[in-house]
């Protein structure tokens, strides 16, 4: 779908030559104001950003195989790249290159962004109603597919030394028909799905909410700028920043408010000894031998430190659908057995290690081999593992 976009604002300067006995002469010259520079910077600013956390949000999906990141993922990345094909379509523009130069550029920043937001399309979809997932989103396609179509068939017009490509009306109807539809969608899902979660998951709820809020913070930034007069229409690029922050941390909180569904076990282990302190299971069917697990965890560790001769300390073993999360104290190391390598469990983990060392600390600096000292602990982790809470996250943890 194509993106709308102002056309550089060329100030001209009349310059006036007066001589004896003859008629004024005007001469006009194109000078371009510096305030346009500004959208070339925050277009490949955007693009940073949006190729920085698509990378990372794929990275999450390398290690957890959700389809929801992978569509995410990829959504995200695609836009960052049609970003950076509009800053660059602004340089080529300045630069006053041939016209092929431009309107290819451009060309590659309507695909991207058509691309991109299908993709985000397809995460709504996958989420909210997965049953209609492939039917919905082949209509998307078609729609999106007649949009580049009639954007090769009605290209944009080429005004050398102007800084300007113009718009054909039959292009900007069908931004209107086919086009901003697609974009409209993600937040309609998002509403819908938080709108039959209220009662079942407040939590997803209430992410969803604010995911589609952010979408429409995003949406609102981008066609804004077309009702606003042209000396502030290029400033209103800046909300852009703070919208995409603002979209992925509801997207990284929305993806993980499941959490308790995917823990299984945990487990308190003295460092030095091996022994299992402490051992808890969330799932009333699944009981493990907690002195097996201390002694293998303890020589596991151990033995990957000396065999790397690194000081690194191994924070992950992954088999498949089980992902092990080891989180080190100065006495002890928490043990989080789970199906899913979330961030906000290996948050909670490392609080719970920092917290009982903190409540224990002498105990454990002349620790016997008595348990009998360590019973408040469950309390702790009551605590620590409630629904109720969700630590805050840190996108550039």
């Amino acid at each position: 779908m194509i993106v709308p976009r102002r056309d550089f604002q060329i100030k001209k300067v009349l310059m006036l030559k007066e001589s004896n006995n003859e008629k004024n002469k005007t001469e006009e010259l194109l000078i371009l104001d510096p305030i346009h520079y500004i959208p070339i910077g925050i277009f490949f600013i955007i693009a940073a950003l949006l190729l920085y956390l698509g990378i990372k949000t794929y990275r999450n999906y390398l290690e957890n195989r959700s389809k929801r990141v992978q569509y995410f993922g990829i959504g995200i990345l695609v836009l960052g790249l049609a970003s950076f094909f509009a800053g660059l379509e602004k340089t080529f523009l300045i630069l006053d290159l041939s016209s092929s130069f431009v309107l290819s550029v451009n060309f590659l920043q309507v695909l991207c962004n058509s691309i991109g937001y299908l993709a985000i399309n397809l995460f709504c979809l996958h989420v909210v109603i997965p049953k209609y997932e492939k039917k919905i989103f082949g209509l998307n396609v078609i729609l999106s597919s007649i949009d580049i179509s009639l954007y090769v068939i009605f290209p944009p017009t080429f005004v050398p030394k102007s800084y300007e490509l113009i718009l054909p009306s039959s292009t900007m109807l069908s931004q209107i028909v086919f086009g901003i539809p697609i974009i409209l969608m993600i937040p309609i899902l998002l509403f819908y799905y938080a709108f039959t979660m209220r009662k079942q998951s407040p939590p997803h709820s209430k992410w969803s909410f604010w995911l589609g809020m952010a979408t429409m913070l995003i949406f609102f930034a981008l066609y804004l700028k077309m009702f606003l007069p042209s000396d502030f229409a290029d400033f209103t690029l800046l909300l852009w920043i703070p919208a995409f922050l603002f979209w992925y941390i509801c997207f990284t909180r929305f993806i993980e408010v499941d959490w308790p569904k995917k823990i299984r076990s945990l487990f308190l282990i003295f460092g030095d000894s091996g022994v299992c302190i402490f051992d808890h299971s969330f799932r009333a069917e699944e009981v493990l031998e907690k002195q097996l697990i201390g002694g293998t965890i303890s020589g596991i560790t151990g033995l990957i430190q000396e065999v790397t001769r690194s000081k690194q300390k191994l924070q992950l073993m992954d088999q498949g659908e089980t992902k092990i999360l080891l989180e080190y104290g100065t006495y002890i190391i928490g043990v989080l057995i789970t199906e899913e390598n979330f961030y906000i469990l290996r948050k909670k983990l490392k609080r719970l290690v920092e917290e009982f060392e903190l409540k224990y600390e002498e105990t454990l600096q002349n620790f016997t081999g008595s348990l009998d000292e360590f019973g408040a602990t469950k309390e702790l982790v009551n605590d620590i593992f409630s629904y109720k809470e969700l630590i805050d996250r840190t996108i550039f943890h």
